[in-house]
């Protein structure tokens, strides 16, 4: 009788047994499924979002819950169950799928996604102050104006007035020589990869755009704000870099717009990002809006504007047959910012979202083509450089995790530089901006420690300025990385 009872209770301790280790398995299989089809459907391909709580959390699920199921299914009672059922085949065709899907979107972005998911390091609070180096040259190649206000529109007006005593004048009138004519057609580049701190601030956007407006001999032009995100895109953001973060870059434009100005937006990702489409065009289409692919990593939109002008960005504005770029301004209007991969996101970064990265297939990815081949240089020379840089230095991104940069980890500093040489303006940045206020190496320019750091070099902002240096001065551009041949002017109140 005694061993009739343990037999039973035996029985019934290995029922049990077996009901929890399949309780278990079809409840983790069910968690990590439901945390990778949100991780999906919220992520997608915009990685930027992977810093968000709930998303962090999902990922963290499937990265713990994919091999936990494995081992679940590898146990023998497990196994011995699962081939009486016949489902042993459709779990493991589901752990596929979750491990397929899991590198589907997100190996192509190793380096980043470490970045994300390692503890975030802020390299700068806001209690430190920034003192602002002077350059002198008796021969400057290259001049960078510079200006901190009380907060980003008053730098920007300091700035604009302060370029106009020291004799770079935004206008260009009948009588002085200048930037920005009374009938050009301005395309400003904005950052609208990334929200909150990491994109262009848009109460620069909008003030600067009021300048143009304000022209002395009467704006008659158009003017266009571009971007190409690439894989994200948030030009109607709720959550953008402005003292009021639901001011979007399409707020902005709408705001012109609804004044009668022709001022628009245009969304280059759409025609040529992995977040829209990529349409690839001849140079000689005339109606269809796209990119045309050039050699060695480089291309370009044509595109026509809202208000019917066609441009194409290497050739110029469609007008009586032909192209002419005499009336093409293009302004570059980036984010000083800390970069996981490249060291330094500013003026010559910014150029990424100009070209269509889905068409870099010439041997090299993206940002090899930056360090070794100076591909942004190549941009600048074969299509268009820029008219003027106007780089955004109100909120910048000193979080390890950039070009990410978030409310919380941004650095306040209301400074506001430009200049005509982007190579200059990124070194002074770098070097007497960023630098200084984080103390991390690979924020210097003159940093030469060449090893590896993750897949690309250490000094990676240091190399890719070179590259883009040396092929604009192939093509005859006056740049310099030399800080005797920089010449600054300084306008900051006194401490």
């Amino acid at each position: 009788m005694k061993n009739l009872q343990k037999d039973k209770i035996s029985r019934h301790c290995k029922t049990t047994m077996k009901k929890k280790e399949k309780g278990i398995l079809f409840g983790t299989l069910a968690v990590t499924f439901m945390a990778l089809i949100w991780l999906i459907i919220r992520s997608g391909t915009r990685i930027d979002r992977l810093r968000y709580p709930c998303q962090r959390t999902s990922l963290n699920i499937v990265i713990v819950g994919m091999p936990l199921i494995g081992s679940l299914i590898g146990e023998s009672k497990v196994l011995s169950y699962l081939k009486r059922k016949k489902i042993r085949f459709l779990l493991l065709t589901v752990a596929v799928v979750l491990a397929g899907g899991l590198i589907f979107f997100y190996l192509p972005f190793p380096d980043f996604i470490s970045s994300i998911l390692s503890s975030e390091t802020i390299y700068a609070e806001n209690n430190q102050n920034l003192k602002l180096t002077p350059l002198y040259s008796a021969s400057p190649v290259s001049r960078i104006y510079i200006a901190q206000g009380k907060n980003t529109t008053h730098s920007l007006n300091l700035l604009l007035s302060f370029m106009n005593e020291k004799g770079l004048s935004l206008y260009e009138t009948s009588s002085k020589n200048g930037i920005i004519s009374k009938d050009d057609t301005v395309l400003i580049k904005v950052n609208g990869e990334w929200e909150e701190r990491g994109g262009t601030n848009t109460d620069l956007l909008k003030t600067f755009i009021q300048k143009i407006l304000e022209h002395p001999e009467g704006f008659i032009g158009e003017v266009v704000v571009v971007e190409n995100g690439q894989w994200a895109i948030h030009l109607d953001s709720p959550r953008s870099n402005a003292e009021d973060i639901t001011q979007s870059f399409r707020k902005v434009v709408d705001y012109f717009q609804n004044q009668g100005y022709k001022v628009s937006l245009y969304d280059w990702t759409q025609i040529g990002g992995i977040a829209g489409n990529i349409v690839v065009i001849d140079e000689n289409e005339r109606e269809k809006d796209g990119y045309v692919d050039m050699p060695q990593g480089v291309s370009y939109p044509i595109f026509t504007t809202k208000f019917g002008t066609r441009i194409s960005l290497k050739d110029g504005i469609w007008k009586d047959g032909r192209y002419d770029k005499s009336k093409l301004k293009f302004i570059n209007m980036p984010v000083l910012k800390s970069h996981s991969l490249m060291g330094v996101t500013a003026a010559v970064k910014h150029y990424m979202g100009v070209l269509s990265t889905s068409l870099c297939n010439d041997g090299f990815d993206q940002h090899e083509g930056i360090v070794y081949e100076g591909l942004l240089g190549k941009l600048m020379t074969q299509v268009i450089y820029p008219d003027l840089n106007i780089l955004d230095a109100n909120y910048i991104g000193v979080s390890s995790r950039g070009p990410a940069s978030s409310y919380e980890s941004a650095y306040r500093a209301n400074i506001v530089l430009a200049s005509k040489n982007p190579i200059a303006l990124d070194y002074y940045a770098g070097k007497y901006i960023l630098y200084p206020l984080t103390r991390f190496e690979r924020h210097n320019p003159d940093n030469k420690d060449t090893s590896r750091y993750g897949r690309y070099p250490y000094n990676s902002f240091r190399q890719y300025l070179r590259a883009s240096l040396e092929e604009l001065k192939k093509a005859g551009y006056q740049v310099t990385m030399d800080e005797k041949e920089i010449q600054t002017y300084v306008l900051q109140p006194k401490m």
